[in-house]
């Protein structure tokens, strides 16, 4: 999610606003909006795990404004609220655009399927939606919970330009992308499949369930942190079927 962020935030336009829907991986982006000056990074090292601080688990409008147009977390509500936004642009004609991060679990929702017809249907190309397609959501693999294959498809079917990353956590990857969606605005809404591995080069972590509750030990980072030359884990194609067996 971090490498996407970084690439979102080399190339958006200034008039760009970036919604966390899956608000659970706030932290993730307080470090991004840190190292960019946007938040202080003494001031985050110092209360990122204090009780009744700002920097709480999921993005809070109450206590960070500036930061967070809306509070996100309760998954399925930011595409709507982009949806009116970017509605609202095209009606007062301002060039505002709206870029938004889904979680592979928010498409087990109605109210995010109401949010993507609408924006099809009234043809908001204001709107770019990010996709972390990770393949795990709180009760276990997405496509044994709720299967979504082919997602592509069905977003295209919608009326979506649809762009698939194979190697979503590849940077470079991702930064191609975004680059050549500022540059060529679609005369539609985009949607962009980033095929993650959840807790990506954390060693015992990396693809399993655990990536989505355990938190990272000092211990865990050093071990990363050793083994950065070594060999990534793998990518799922973003055609071929998931196998049980392809888990790290």
């Amino acid at each position: 999610m971090l490498e996407a962020l970084v690439a979102w935030d080399a190339f958006h336009p200034a008039t760009d606003q970036f919604l966390l829907s899956k608000g659970h991986c706030v932290l993730a982006y307080y470090v991004l909006l840190a190292l960019n000056g946007k938040l202080s990074l003494d001031d985050l090292a110092q209360h990122l795990t204090t009780n009744n601080h700002h920097y709480i688990l999921h993005p809070s409008k109450p206590h960070l404004p500036e930061i967070f147009p809306l509070t996100t977390g309760s998954l399925g509500h930011a595409l709507s609220f982009a949806a009116g936004r970017a509605y609202a642009a095209k009606v007062h004609q301002t060039p505002q655009s709206f870029t938004v991060m889904l979680s592979d679990g928010e498409f087990n929702i109605g109210q995010t399927y109401e949010a993507l017809l609408s924006i099809a249907h009234l043809k908001l190309n204001n709107i770019t939606i990010l996709i972390d397609l990770n393949h795990w959501q709180a009760l276990g693999r997405s496509e044994e919970v709720l299967n979504l294959r082919p997602l592509e498809a069905k977003l295209a079917s919608f009326g979506y330009q649809t762009t698939s990353v194979a190697q979503g956590n590849d940077l470079k990857s991702v930064s191609a992308v975004f680059r050549d969606i500022y540059q060529h605005p679609a005369p539609r809404p985009t949607a962009v499949i980033l095929h993650t591995v959840k807790g990506f080069s954390l060693p015992q972590l990396a693809d399993t369930l655990d990536a989505h509750y355990r938190p990272a030990t000092p211990e865990l980072i050093q071990a990363w942190a050793a083994q950065q030359t070594s060999a990534r884990p793998p990518v799922h194609h973003p055609d071929a079927p998931y196998r049980a067996e392809e888990s790290l």
